[in-house]
């Protein structure tokens, strides 16, 4: 069930990297696949099948991730900086944006849920463009911005819906210039989790 889903991946990726002009529509179709209703893991009781078809689908997903990443890096053979990437909804458990930069086009994480394992931007670079994060959820995710470059644009947290993990900057802790954060829902995280 995955070989078939996965070579589709790949295939998007390489008509993305064809095909100019519809580029941003083949982004949008992959974008799509990690919109779709997140399955849930069904435990170590579950039936193999059901675990196998849960491993398989979260195969898929952190492989658009990474087919993703690896466009937005610095010498991609085909770069996909400055387009635009709707992660609206998206549940991430886990994933890697190390290394990507993002500029140019808006990229939303609405409403997204981070919901275990890392997320990673260690390395990102946020150079012009917006990247938000209204309404998402920081529940269980490890999330990573160390070594992230911010250098004009914006990366804004200010409506994150909850934050049982607020992100980690490689600043002494402290956001950069072009982050904002949720002033007292930050300040409030932070000194809970001093005390706990």
């Amino acid at each position: 069930m995955s070989a078939p889903r996965l070579a589709g991946v790949y295939a998007m990726a390489d008509l993305a990297d064809d095909w100019p002009e519809n580029r941003q529509t083949c982004v949008d179709v992959l974008c799509g696949y990690l919109r779709r209703p997140y399955v849930r893991d069904p435990g170590q009781e579950a039936p193999e099948p059901e675990r196998g078809a849960f491993r398989a689908i979260r195969e898929i997903r952190h492989t658009v991730i990474q087919v993703i990443t690896a466009h937005l890096k610095d010498g991609a053979a085909v770069s996909w900086q400055g387009l635009d990437f709707d992660f609206t909804g998206v549940v991430f458990d886990g994933g890697d944006f190390g290394g990507a930069r993002f500029s140019g086009g808006p990229v939303s994480f609405r409403g997204a849920r981070l919901s275990g394992g890392q997320v990673g931007f260690a390395d990102a670079v946020f150079s012009g463009g917006w990247v938000g994060f209204a309404d998402a959820e920081f529940v269980g995710a490890t999330v990573s911005f160390d070594g992230a470059r911010f250098s004009g644009g914006q990366v804004d947290f200010a409506r994150v819906r909850r934050w049982s993990h607020p992100p980690m900057f490689s600043q002494d802790g402290k956001p950069p210039v072009g982050v904002v954060l949720p002033v007292q829902s930050f300040k409030e995280t932070r000194s809970q989790l001093k005390r706990g």
